[in-house]
């Protein structure tokens, strides 16, 4: 093993110039992850969390704003992780970008089949198309294979 320190010489210029193809994922990541707390604080703001708490049992409105903020709090906290670590150039979250897409996906497309008649399920699946789409191009892909080259080289 050739243990030498990667400068930044020894870096293929095509693959600087496509680490911007990272950033910008990460900054729709952010933008997605943005998204995602702005409906967990609208649907809270739409309860009267003082007659909530005055009532015996939750109404089925509170129930599902709790449930929505359960799961789309968490969603939104991994989403700002992979963005910053997309941001920082570390290769191996594509998966997981895609796999957090792909779990919104299968929310959005569960509140239309249920008929929630919510506006922010569009806008929730039309970010993730277009992220979906932008992980998939051509650029990101030879990224990635840039990256899978380095670590190669490193390793022999």
């Amino acid at each position: 093993m050739n243990d030498r320190i990667l400068l930044a010489a020894d870096v293929p210029a095509e693959a600087k110039v496509r680490r911007w193809t990272l950033r910008v994922i990460a900054l729709f990541l952010v933008v997605q992850a943005m998204l995602l707390l702005g409906i967990c604080t609208v649907v809270i703001s739409r309860t009267d969390w003082a007659q909530e708490l005055e009532d015996v049992m939750i109404s089925l409105t509170a129930l599902d704003a709790i449930l929505l903020v359960a799961l789309l709090g968490p969603l939104a906290a991994f989403e700002l992780l992979t963005a910053l670590g997309m941001w920082l150039g570390r290769g191996s979250l594509w998966l997981r970008a895609m796999v957090l897409q792909g779990i919104l996906l299968i929310f959005c497309l569960s509140s239309y089949v249920a008929q929630r008649r919510e506006a922010f399920i569009y806008l929730l699946m039309l970010t993730c198309i277009i992220i979906v789409l932008y992980l998939n191009t051509n650029d990101v892909r030879l990224t990635y294979q840039n990256r899978l080259i380095q670590r190669r080289e490193r390793s022999t």
